[in-house]
């Protein structure tokens, strides 16, 4: 049951100079990383929420493809400062963004015959002529409490003093040979506490986006909320989304369709905290849409935008709607419109066009699913959907005390001790040994059979984030001292 060491460590709000994924598969359509154009995420760092007194010491970026690779070819990424959040191709303003970068973060070598899962861990990403070490004394390292120093490295100082800004912070990607199609990114970050006590928090950042360029629908289901008698027909057409009324045109017999009033994206059925972004193009009067954190027809939030009556952020609890915000802002049939939506713990914010129409918090807080939506049969279409998901989770906490020298073959006692501040189950790996663990006393004995040096692992998992403890020992003959391990 032993099992090798995975650090992992965090970021400090309290400093000047400090001013900041494997959760999701089997997506059909996610994105391009385009020949010598850069695919940009930028990331907001209100919703970071360190605490005062925590430390970021580790970030790690996991690229998931869709598919394996016909050739290897690199791929750059680029850890920037205050790119336009969200999703993006590369406009004027990531161009200025990505010159103020001079090199890299990573570069890596993606090999066709590898994982389909790449990741990159910007601790061990380093680039000696880089800015920081003009500030920085080389190496640089934290003491972290109750845990092994933080090394730094260059690209990890460099998100930190971006991440640490008043502005947003984020990545970009570029690749030099074939396309590639992507299912997820994800940027995690954990937080340590640096001369305090407290658990390690992590923060984990997942984006996924539908094109709708494939001919497929399987990743949408029917949904019928409100007035399930007036649906829709929902189809794939100019790699779009789009809605008719039923009965008014005949539908190709090879294009995918689906009857509904709502369709719900299968990606997600617990997306708590996310933003998320969609263009809508209404073509007819009516009405058009989002419903988020649905848990069933009695129980979610829609934003819906109305040609006549405006827009309105609802909430309906129980079966009863109750208007949270709204407007007499009507839309025009044929524009389009870029919706963004951010739901993080109690607060939710509207924006359209990149203008923040709607900010209310101070509800009840649920998870659930996140559908698209029309009325009463709203021609429309719905394009370039993407969904920047986030977690928030405290490390559980694992103590082991015990021997730090023995003497062969005969038993030694170890005292451990595990908590998990969010009540999550707790999994524990240790190290073999006789009779081993036991959980009614917390205890663990290890008996070694030869003189020598030892590295006992012991582990504790909430099947999010993982912490490790280390028992070095010496194995001799003599009298045994005892010490807290770190």
């Amino acid at each position: 049951m032993g099992v090798e060491q995975t650090k992992k460590h965090a970021w400090w709000r309290g400093a000047s100079v400090f001013a900041v994924a494997w959760i999701f598969s089997g997506a059909v359509n996610g994105g391009m990383i385009e020949t010598g154009r850069p695919l940009v995420w930028g990331l907001d760092n209100q919703t970071l929420k360190i605490p005062a007194g925590y430390v970021l010491t580790d970030a790690l970026i996991t690229i998931r493809q869709e598919t394996l690779l016909s050739e290897s070819r690199q791929l750059s990424v680029y850890v920037l400062n205050n790119p336009s959040i969200g999703l993006h191709s590369y406009g004027s303003h990531e161009q200025s963004v990505l010159q103020e970068t001079a090199q890299p973060a990573a570069t890596i070598t993606l090999d066709s015959s590898q994982s389909t899962d790449t990741m990159i861990d910007l601790e061990k990403c380093d680039k000696p002529d880089s800015w920081v070490w003009d500030i920085f004394r080389r190496p640089f390292l934290l003491e972290i409490s109750d845990s092994e120093p933080a090394l730094y490295s260059s690209s990890l100082l460099e998100l930190v003093d971006y991440a640490g800004t008043d502005t947003g912070f984020g990545l970009a990607f570029l690749t030099d040979g074939e396309p590639i199609q992507w299912e997820s990114l994800e940027l995690r970050v954990i937080a340590g506490p640096l001369g305090i006590t407290g658990p390690q928090i992590s923060r984990t950042y997942t984006i996924t986006q539908e094109t709708f360029s494939k001919n497929d629908l399987s990743q949408w289901q029917p949904l019928e909320v409100e007035i399930p008698s007036v649906s829709s027909f929902w189809r794939l057409k100019d790699n779009t989304l789009a809605t008719q009324p039923v009965g008014n045109q005949p539908i190709p017999s090879d294009t995918p369709t689906i009857q509904s009033s709502c369709l719900a994206y299968q990606r997600y059925s617990d997306l708590r905290n996310f933003q998320t972004q969609i263009t809508i193009t209404p073509q007819t009067s009516g009405s058009v849409g989002v419903l988020f954190r649905y848990k069933d027809d009695n129980n979610y939030f829609r934003f819906s935008w109305n040609s006549l009556n405006g827009r309105k952020l609802v909430k309906k609890t129980n079966g009863v709607f109750v208007v949270l915000a709204g407007d007499t802002v009507s839309y025009k049939p044929g524009q389009s419109y870029r919706f963004w939506i951010e739901a993080d713990e109690d607060r939710i914010r509207v924006s359209i066009d990149d203008n923040l129409i709607f900010s209310v918090q101070n509800f009840e807080v649920e998870a659930g699913r996140l559908a698209l939506y029309t009325l009463a049969g709203t021609e429309a279409r719905f394009d370039n959907l993407s969904v920047n998901s986030y977690r928030y989770n405290h490390v559980p906490t694992l103590i082991v005390d015990g021997p730090a020298n023995g003497i062969v073959d005969q038993p030694l006692t170890y005292f451990l001790d595990w908590t998990d501040q969010d009540g999550d189950p707790i999994y524990l790996t240790v190290p073999e040994g006789t009779p081993g663990l036991s959980f009614d006393t917390k205890t663990f004995e290890w008996t070694a059979s030869q003189v020598g040096d030892y590295k006992l692992v012991f582990k504790a998992s909430d099947n999010i984030d993982t912490i490790s403890r280390f028992v070095r020992l010496r194995i001799t003959s003599g009298v045994t001292e005892t010490r807290r391990s770190r």
